[in-house]
């Protein structure tokens, strides 16, 4: 008696959304499918860290060994004016790069950068859905920049000019250059080529400056001459730019005198600086004596301030004193180099050099919040000169409060280093909340001066309820998690009126919560393939202060092509089958699956279709010979298609039957199908939506007795080019 076999039909269908993935190489069905594991993170920190010290003049480049298991590696920076050490280091205010590195390297290009900075690194991996490793060891970097500061000495030495300079960070050597005129010195004569001095423990010692004496040719013997510096990096032939330029002559006997200074500026005015001088006892009718006074500060070239045209005296005073104000670009917190030069028919004086600066505001003011205390911890950082001898100053100190009130204090610099603000109200709706501190603001005050500009700094308020939105089927460049799961970007934004969030809590609709001091989050931690997922989140203030809660926003993940393998491999070849011929799946998708395909044509499974003859009501003898087409459109959150399946069935004896085939669940005729060993699967290649861009090519694939036999290809539609995978069917 000839056995009857059943019809089969090919679904593309994912699976329902609480759906788990084998994490093995061997899926039911019969089908092996290798998937490569993923590596285990080790957390470890990064060894062998380094950092580029004045290799190039706008970049750091940071590179690092590999750690197992890492998805990719976030650094944080550290700045300082010195080289520091380890305490200084530990102490340091580090500030987290927003942008993360993929492979071992960084170049940290970041216009914030200073030439004559230190710049710590550190780094550290994540894996394993976000799981930060331990942080590395610290290293140094530094742009290659020429000197800030160059001083040449002016009357000093009868045949010598000393040249100095202040060090920078990671300098091989110094190349001086001279020239007579100003404005060619940068392509003038190379006079020397210095290395970097250094201290006896061999590193730079902060403060101390590099010199070099340079010999006079005779012919220049009281000439002024000028001279500028470039930096040479350890990278063979990096050159920093050319420093400032400085000016600078020899003693010739018989010249004026160094002028002699009554006074000069150091925080008594805020409009200019005065500068105030004997007149030379020595000067005659015969021999009249002029004055030239030149100008620096940090990163700028000498110019001439006096006189300003030809033939410009000097003011005097009631005490017969000369003096000068100089009151054009005269900046706050800036201390200005002077050098006052006294010339006579001989020659030019030795220069008599004086610092002067203006009364300035503090250079910074900073909050640091205490969550646990609801306070504010307010420090500055002096203006410039507060620390001179002498300077007995204070500040003017004005709050403005979250109604608009103002109030005005005047309190000893020393306070205000430790100036504590405290906030009481725990939300926004609390009336306290309008007595809350702002803003502060604050002057310089000496004697009856105040400074013409104010630090100002402003304190956060609770933010307004943030707008949320989380992404769909979207592969990042980060990686996807232990299930295959790529995670959800999670992007957030507050009303342009609303005060800046210090950071977002972010609750996800199965209970996981997690902390983004950033407005783009990325989350796949526990995330299942197949599984849609809502996103709430809160603002909070640097006390931990939240606002309302967000409206929710629905994401989930793309899937890698081992994911997609997985779901094809378990939940699509022979969906047809029994629930007892997998007892696994009885009450998961494959009996959900077979039981759809028993009901088809009465509306239940939607885009299932049913071509050819009519099949109800049929006698089975009429049947005999006929062929059809079961179609099924799968169309889900992570899986979707179309298959067409054709078949051939015939009549045969009603008596023995391997399975039975329901098309119509309200009647108890059987359909009774078999595989006449030509069938085959039609309809691919298709295309796949949903939860990772694919497609699946069948071209080689058919079915018989009641099995898949040849191959098939899955082809995954991956960012800079495709991949594929074949299938043995077996």
């Amino acid at each position: 008696m000839r056995k009857l076999l059943p019809l089969s039909a090919l679904l593309i269908l994912l699976v329902s959304c609480n759906l788990s993935l084998m994490t093995g190489g061997v899926v039911s069905g019969g089908k092996d499918v290798i998937v490569k594991p993923e590596e285990v993170f080790s957390g470890l920190a990064p060894s062998g860290v380094m950092a580029s010290q004045s290799h190039y003049t706008d970049r750091i480049v940071i590179a690092w060994n590999a750690v197992k298991g890492a998805d990719y590696y976030q650094l944080e920076r550290a700045e300082f004016d010195v080289k520091p050490t380890q305490e200084m280091a530990s102490r340091a205010s580090w500030e987290a790069l927003s942008e993360s590195a993929i492979g071992t390297s960084f170049t940290d290009d970041d216009n914030s950068l200073e030439e004559g900075k230190y710049y710590a690194y550190r780094i550290w991996a994540i894996g394993n859905n976000g799981l930060e490793g331990e942080r590395s060891a610290v290293c140094y970097g530094s742009l290659l920049a020429p000197p800030s500061v160059i001083d040449a000495s002016k009357g000093e030495d009868s045949a010598r000019i000393t040249i100095t300079w202040n060090q920078m960070p990671g300098v091989q050597s110094y190349s001086i250059y001279t020239s007579n005129d100003s404005t060619t010195v940068q392509i003038g004569e190379r006079i020397a080529t210095v290395s970097q001095l250094e201290a006896g423990n061999g590193e730079d010692e902060n403060g101390k400056a590099n010199s070099f004496s340079y010999t006079v040719p005779q012919d220049d013997y009281g000439k002024t001459l000028y001279f500028a510096v470039v930096s040479n990096g350890p990278a063979s032939g990096s050159t920093s730019a050319v420093s400032p330029v400085s000016s600078g002559y020899t003693r010739v006997a018989g010249a004026a005198s160094t002028p002699v200074m009554t006074s000069v500026t150091k925080g008594d005015r805020t409009d200019g600086i005065t500068l105030m001088w004997a007149p030379d006892s020595y000067a005659s009718d015969d021999d009249p004596v002029s004055y030239t006074i030149t100008r620096s500060f940090p990163g700028s070239n000498e110019i001439t301030v006096f006189p300003s045209y030809s033939g410009q005296e000097p003011q005097v005073d009631a005490s017969g004193n000369y003096y000068f104000v100089d009151s054009s670009d005269i900046r706050e917190n800036v201390v200005y180099t002077y050098s006052i030069v006294a010339s006579n028919s001989i020659g030019m004086s030795p220069a008599n050099i004086q610092s002067a600066y203006i009364l300035s505001p503090p250079q910074a003011l900073s909050f640091t919040a205490d969550a646990e205390t609801k306070s504010y911890k307010l420090e500055t950082t002096l203006p410039v000169g507060a620390e001179d001898e002498g300077n007995d100053w204070s500040y003017e100190v004005t709050r403005t409060l979250e109604n608009g009130s103002q109030s005005v204090k005047t309190i000893p610099l020393a306070e205000l280093m430790s100036l504590t603000e405290t906030f009481t109200a725990d939300d926004k709706d609390d009336s306290s909340y309008q007595n809350e501190v702002r803003s502060i603001s604050v002057r310089t005050v000496n004697g009856d001066l105040a400074s013409k500009s104010a630090a100002t700094a402003s304190i956060q308020g609770i933010p307004d309820t943030p707008v949320i939105e989380a992404s769909e089927n979207r592969k990042s460049s980060q990686s996807a998690n232990a299930n295959g799961v790529f995670p959800v970007e999670i992007s957030l934004s507050l009303p342009s009126s609303s005060y800046t969030a210090y950071d977002y809590v972010i609750t996800r609709g199965d209970g996981h919560s997690f902390t983004s001091t950033a407005s783009t989050a990325y989350d796949s931690e526990g995330m299942e393939v197949g599984k849609v997922y809502s996103y709430t989140a809160v603002a909070r203030d640097a006390l931990g202060r939240s606002s309302a809660s967000s409206d929710s926003s629905d994401g989930y993940g793309a899937i890698t092509g081992d994911a997609f393998i997985q779901v094809f491999e378990d939940h699509l070849l022979k969906p047809w089958e029994a629930p007892s011929l997998h007892p696994d799946y009885v009450s998961g998708s494959k009996s959900s699956i077979w039981g759809y395909i028993s009901q088809a044509g009465t509306g239940s499974l939607g885009s299932a279709t049913v071509t050819g003859s009519a099949l109800r009501g049929l006698p089975d003898s009429d049947i005999a010979g006929q062929s059809g087409r079961i179609s099924y459109n799968a169309v889900v959150a992570g899986l979707g298609g179309s298959v067409t399946f054709t078949y051939t069935k015939y009549y045969s004896e009603a008596t023995s039957f391997d399975r039975d085939f329901y098309m119509a669940s309200d009647s108890s005729y059987n359909m009774n199908v078999s595989m006449t060993g030509s069938g085959s699967v039609s309809g691919g290649p298709i295309a796949t939506g949903g939860m990772y861009p694919a497609s699946v090519d069948f071209g080689g694939l058919s079915v018989q007795n009641n099995a898949f036999i040849g191959r098939y290809r899955v082809t995954m539609n991956m960012d800079g080019g495709k991949a594929d995978y074949e299938v043995v069917a077996k």
